[in-house]
């Protein structure tokens, strides 16, 4: 269900007239927002220097289409997100499939 929500998600974007019907999409969705967190040291180290920097962050934020920011803030009226992606998120110096795809949504 979580990588038919994906599907959708860009059947969407593509603004195609295929895309799954509204209670299975429904479906797909809210099962998608059930994901795990995890945060790494990583993650905790940027949140701390965007702290100190004055800024209030909030951690992991759901967004419209069911993915989690690590991170958000606000500065100058804007909501600016931050995807803090450490070494599990690549093989060797190539992103993985299921980071490139978030990062297109």
């Amino acid at each position: 269900l979580r990588q038919l929500h994906q599907w959708n998600l860009w059947r969407k974007e593509l603004k195609s007239d295929i895309v799954l019907p509204h209670d299975l999409g429904s479906r797909c969705y809210n099962e998608f927002r059930k994901q795990s967190l995890i945060t790494s040291d990583f993650q905790k180290q940027v949140v701390s220097v965007v702290n100190s920097m004055g800024l209030v962050v909030d951690e992991e934020v759901q967004t419209k289409s069911g993915y989690i920011l690590d991170a958000t803030f606000t500065h100058n009226g804007k909501v600016i997100g931050l995807e803090i992606d450490g070494p599990s998120h690549f093989i060797g110096r190539k992103k993985k499939g299921n980071t490139i795809l978030k990062k297109r949504q």
